[in-house]
């Protein structure tokens, strides 16, 4: 009510005074409307222009005029009486009890202001930590992921080289189908060169008995022809040599065979036809060879272009690393960066579904390779019943010829003989087929070992998580609220004593005042001897609570970094878990893919298992010591957060320390003070002297 009735006090009187202005009592109204004196308006009533119109005219506004000055004197009238009361009002107020009152309003006033400031310079202190925080965050370098991981480089350069594995397979399976296609022209020539051996026969036994040693050179000379093909079934490396020396030998053989059978015509074109069902089929195969080449080269163009999406996604990638590099400042827009680079990992498991792809189509031209190898043993059998038919012929032709059946006999034995390597070979290959197999199961057995071995390292190592992950959030919210109480503790302390510093600067003031009234040199002394004593002091005090409050945010911030690197660290540990996951689930795979992949590769395979068992226990090794590394970490970080316990419990003790320290020197001030006091005003103590003030106004 009091702050009401000041502010219309001084509301009303400023309006009273700007409205009314001194004037005489005898004022007309027409002064009054249009604010001239009396005398303007006489003049302009006794000017001789005037007509007897003019009078009643001036008449009427004389009325009117009239009317408005009582109007004016009743409005004079109640802002007199306004004003009155209003004055009364104000003596009421200026008696005693008011003046109180108004006092205190004024310091209660005083005191809301000060918190008010209070918590503006809190607000402030914040805003600015909070600025240079963002400052240290800007100049410092970005802890979460840019771009691809080391693991995530890692598996797509191994990708990569699976993709050139795969390659190479394929360019094994064209050797062998290369390789395959010149055993099958092998066959062939030695199938023509058996018939062309037939017809000697047949033109031997109708020839002369000279011509009888003539055959038997040439029949050596074909035995020694058929040592060296078996010599080059054995050495596979110099075929190429031992071939073109038989094909010379088979045409110097050819030369001797035209002088001598130059009257069988009708026997050589039989063998002609039959020779030309042979090139037929043999075209057959080669237009079935030339077919699987041009697959074989489409896979080639498909792998070519999964490089080609490998380099798009490469580009890709470089892209997505340039826009966080661009986008590292806004902390904000980490989240759907790490959603981007998920995608990415998404479009990697899409390559690596192609990668299987691959290998299925692999798989399916090993199976293509074989049946192509079912049907050369096919006509491997035709040709031996081409062979025996042939052999029949001879029978029925030559059973007068006793050299005829020399010969057919020195075949059986040398088809025998040829049967029999067959089966050793045969059985070899079963062995090396069956000790592969062993090794495969063993293989097998280690890593079904290894692999449990892994899963009691990863259930051990979540354990292990969860536990350390259990503690350092018990320590982290443990820190959290002793942090914040002590924040709170510190602010209620600021709080406290900015308002002690305050209220005495408060009883300075009205000291100051009293003692100018009493004695000015006294005043002059007290005041410089005061304020020197209490400036040092209170600077001194504050810079060290500063100080202290620096160093406890300093360690709050380091605690958290810490807490941050150690959640990265986790993060990363899971990611490692993941890939090593991925990775045992493709050696399974390869191990299902080399069960049925051909005899021949198995020794490719089996290197290609003991370079992955290699790497599978460097990596073991590598998971290991990461292990041991993290371990020491983590004892280094607990460490680091009990030394950071003991000096908070330090400086806590330290603070309550002070905190008394200066309790007690304000006490002895304050005793100062009074003791000072009472010898200048002779006995009265400064709170009574307070008082009395107090109760003159």
């Amino acid at each position: 009510m009091n702050r009401f009735d000041d502010e219309m006090s001084t509301t009303n009187v400023s309006l009273i005074d700007d409205i009314h202005s001194s004037r005489p009592l005898m004022a007309s109204p027409l002064s009054i409307a249009s604010k001239k004196p009396l005398n303007e308006h006489d003049d302009v009533s006794k000017s001789p222009s005037l007509k007897p119109k003019d009078y009643v005219r001036n008449g009427s506004l004389a009325l009117k005029h009239q009317e408005h000055t009582l109007d004016g004197l009743k409005k004079e009238n109640f802002d007199l009486r306004l004003s009155l009361y209003f004055y009364e009002q104000r003596l009421n107020d200026m008696s005693s009890d008011s003046i109180d009152n108004a006092l205190k309003e004024n310091v209660n006033l005083k005191v809301t202001i000060q918190k008010l400031t209070q918590e503006l310079k809190k607000y402030k202190n914040i805003i600015l930590e909070l600025n240079q925080g963002l400052d240290i965050l800007k100049n410092q370098p970005c802890t979460k992921q840019h771009g691809m991981t080391e693991q995530e480089r890692e598996e797509f350069e191994r990708v990569k080289s699976d993709a050139e594995q795969y390659h190479d397979e394929n360019d094994n399976l064209s050797r062998l189908l290369a390789e395959v296609s010149s055993e099958n022209v092998r066959l062939r020539t030695t199938i023509r060169s058996r018939n062309t051996s037939s017809t000697t026969d047949f033109s031997s036994s109708n020839n002369s008995t000279s011509s009888t040693e003539d055959y038997q050179e040439l029949s050596r000379k074909y035995r020694q022809a058929k040592l060296k093909i078996e010599e080059q079934q054995r050495i596979i490396q110099q075929s190429k040599r031992y071939n073109n020396t038989t094909n010379n030998i088979n045409q110097t053989d050819d030369h001797l065979l035209k002088s001598i059978l130059s009257d069988r015509d009708a026997i050589i074109t039989k063998n002609t036809k039959l020779n030309r069902q042979l090139e037929n089929e043999l075209q057959l195969e080669k237009e079935r060879n030339d077919n699987i080449i041009q697959e074989l080269q489409e896979k080639k163009l498909q792998i070519h272009s999964l490089k080609l999406e490998l380099d798009q996604y490469n580009r890709n990638l470089h892209e997505t690393k340039q826009q966080l590099r661009n986008k590292a400042m806004e902390c904000d827009q980490l989240l759907e960066e790490n959603e981007d680079l998920r995608v990415n990992n998404e479009n990697m498991g899409t390559l690596i579904e192609n990668v299987r792809q691959l290998e299925d189509e692999n798989e399916e031209l090993a199976n293509e390779i074989q049946d192509r190898e079912q049907e050369i043993e096919a006509l491997e059998a035709e040709v031996v019943k081409l062979l025996s038919h042939l052999e029949k012929k001879e029978n029925e032709r030559g059973r007068d010829t006793q050299e005829s059946d020399e010969r057919t006999i020195q075949l059986e034995e040398e088809i025998n003989m040829l049967k029999n390597e067959l089966k050793s070979v045969n059985e070899s290959h079963d062995n090396d087929i069956e000790a592969f197999e062993e090794h495969v199961s063993k293989t097998q057995e280690e890593m079904e070992k290894k692999d449990q071995e892994n899963k009691d390292l990863l259930l051990e190592l979540e354990d292990s998580k969860r536990e350390f992950e259990e503690l350092l959030e018990k320590q982290y919210n443990e820190l959290i609220v002793t942090i914040r109480d002590r924040e709170v503790r510190m602010a209620t302390l600021e709080g406290n004593f900015e308002q002690k510093t305050d209220t005495m600067q408060r009883e300075k003031e009205l000291l100051q005042e009293e003692m100018e009234e009493v004695k000015d040199k006294l005043q002059h002394v007290y005041e410089q001897l005061k304020q020197n004593q209490d400036n040092n002091e209170e600077n001194e005090y504050q810079q060290e609570l500063e100080i202290r409050l620096k160093e406890a945010k300093r360690e709050h911030r380091k605690t958290s970094e810490q807490l941050s690197k150690q959640m990265e660290q986790v993060r990363l540990l899971k990611q490692k878990l993941v890939s090593s996951t991925q990775k045992n689930t493709l050696l399974n795979s390869l191990l299902d893919q080399n069960k049925k992949l051909e005899h021949n590769d198995r020794t490719d395979k089996y290197t290609v298992l003991s370079k992955l068992n290699h790497e599978l226990r460097k990596e073991l090794e590598d998971r290991d010591r990461h292990l041991d590394m993290e371990r020491k970490k983590f004892q280094d970080q607990v460490e680091l957060n009990n030394q950071l316990k003991k000096q908070l419990e330090r400086r806590e003790t330290m603070l309550t320390n002070s905190l008394l320290a200066r309790d007690s020197l304000k006490e002895q001030g304050e005793f100062m003070e009074n003791i000072l006091y009472e010898q200048a005003t002779g006995g009265h103590s400064f709170r009574d002297r307070t008082d009395s003030a107090m109760s003159s106004f």
